[in-house]
């Protein structure tokens, strides 16, 4: 049983219990799973696959736990961001992938799965979270699944 069995059986018996609770607001096993459930048709419209890997870089909120749902409903495999990472930790991941970006493995590897061999430093790659941030909030918006 995966975590997204486990939601829908937790809907099945208990739609209007709460399941999350953010800041004082809450969210109902129904509206999660609905939400959810419609954020994973939509990624797997997108391309995504069962067991590709979806980088998930979002605070504690319904937004990520939509997300991470939606995510364990398709297969897809969701790959958390850690929001705590120290500069000291920021620079030796910025050096390793740097340098692992420039092998002849990593080349070949990502042209067979189809990937951008690029990598983008901390701080390009902080602009790029940022924007992808904005972009998927907008989205779940537009689908009607950011709670407000």
């Amino acid at each position: 049983m995966t975590l997204g069995d486990l939601l829908k059986r937790r809907t099945r018996e208990h739609p209007h219990r709460t399941a999350l609770i953010v800041g004082g607001a809450e969210i109902s096993y129904e509206e999660l799973y609905s939400a959810s459930a419609r954020l994973a048709c939509w990624l797997l419209r997108q391309g995504l696959r069962p067991g590709d890997r979806m980088a998930i870089h979002w605070h504690n909120s319904f937004e990520a736990a939509i997300l991470y749902f939606a995510a364990f409903q398709t297969g897809i495999i969701a790959v958390p961001v850690n929001l705590r990472l120290k500069a000291p930790e920021i620079a030796y991941w910025d050096a390793v992938f740097a340098r692992l970006a420039q092998t002849p493995e990593w080349k070949k590897d990502t042209e067979e799965q189809f990937w951008n061999a690029d990598y983008l430093l901390s701080a390009a790659l902080r602009k790029q979270l940022e924007l992808e941030n904005e972009q998927t909030r907008v989205i779940l918006t537009e689908l009607g699944l950011a709670k407000q």
